[in-house]
């Protein structure tokens, strides 16, 4: 089932951070919904998971709780249509510069992390989400290693 995040690490190659600082702005219910996808496919929706993402929302779209939860609905509803991956992965790879993409795998990852386990299928929607997009996987793999230093 779900490894720790230690045990993971461990088990997995370390190498440079990349450099995801972005000033974004593009599909804000995109990455909301692409986000909150993170959080059911191990089970449950822990309270961890969801402070964490209103955090990366509120961060990076300046915007207040109130707003932060009227985003998280509207991406919970777009995130609960499984068919609407390729939609979302297909707005955020023409909308997003590179830079803003490197981000949004990031903040993937930091909700991977956020209950302090590792499930083998929220790695797998990540690299998933990072191949759909462009990201490639020696990069999706250096954004998962830094979220964890």
């Amino acid at each position: 089932m779900g490894r720790t995040v230690k045990e993971f690490i461990s088990s997995i190659s370390k190498g440079n951070p990349i450099d995801v600082k972005a000033n974004w702005k593009s599909s804000p219910s995109h990455v909301a919904a692409l986000l909150f996808m993170v959080m059911p496919i191990d089970g449950e929706i822990k309270p961890e998971e969801q402070e964490r993402l209103a955090r990366i929302l509120q961060d990076e779209f300046s915007i207040d709780e109130m707003e932060s939860r009227q985003l998280v609905e509207k991406g919970r509803i777009l995130a609960k249509d499984t068919e609407n991956l390729a939609h979302l992965t297909e707005t955020v790879r023409t909308s997003m510069s590179k830079k803003e993409q490197l981000q949004l795998i990031s903040h993937m990852w930091e909700m991977v992390f956020a209950d302090g386990k590792v499930h083998e299928f929220e790695c797998l929607l990540v690299e998933r989400v990072g191949e759909l997009i462009g990201v490639s996987r020696p990069e999706i793999e250096k954004l998962m290693n830094a979220e964890n230093h």
